[in-house]
């Protein structure tokens, strides 16, 4: 999806405060009731706050400032609110989503033609993302069908 430009009155996150957690302060930022709920409360915040189980090397962790993590959410994908509790089931509706495979072929395409696709390329992008969402194609297979495909091949100057 194409997300729009941030509002010219965004400002950076304030400073940590003490015990208060890293989603907390995101929250207080561009959630509820501030210029980012549209865009981070709804698009970009909940992807985040799936992995507040993770500090900032990656290292697991239960608590944030001595306080427990909350990294439950929830994402509209293939037109439906999903809920998750954590970074691992955000990664399976993730892998589910009809979307993720649609952005992923298309995106892929678009990378391996050199350029932006056009609307006869559609039922292509359409056809390797079932056949992803299906697991009946791994990347490998996808790229070498694009790089063999009639497409790819007789491209026009």
């Amino acid at each position: 999806m194409t997300l729009p430009p941030p509002s010219p009155k965004a400002t950076p996150l304030p400073p940590d405060q003490p015990n208060q957690t890293n989603r907390q302060r995101v929250e207080a930022h561009t959630g509820e009731g501030t210029c980012g709920e549209s865009c981070h409360g709804t698009l970009i915040n909940p992807l985040g706050y799936a992995f507040e189980n993770y500090d900032g090397i990656g290292k697991y962790r239960t608590t944030d400032n001595g306080q427990p993590v909350d990294a439950a959410d929830s994402y509209t994908l293939d037109g439906q609110l999903k809920s998750f509790q954590n970074g691992l089931e955000l990664s399976q509706l993730l892998a589910d989503a009809k979307e993720t495979h649609t952005c992923y072929a298309q995106n892929m395409m678009t990378y391996l033609h050199g350029r932006l696709l056009a609307q006869e390329d559609q039922p292509m992008v359409d056809y390797y993302a079932r056949l992803s969402r299906a697991g009946r194609i791994s990347l490998h297979d996808l790229e070498l069908a694009i790089v063999t495909s009639d497409a790819f091949l007789n491209r026009p100057p």
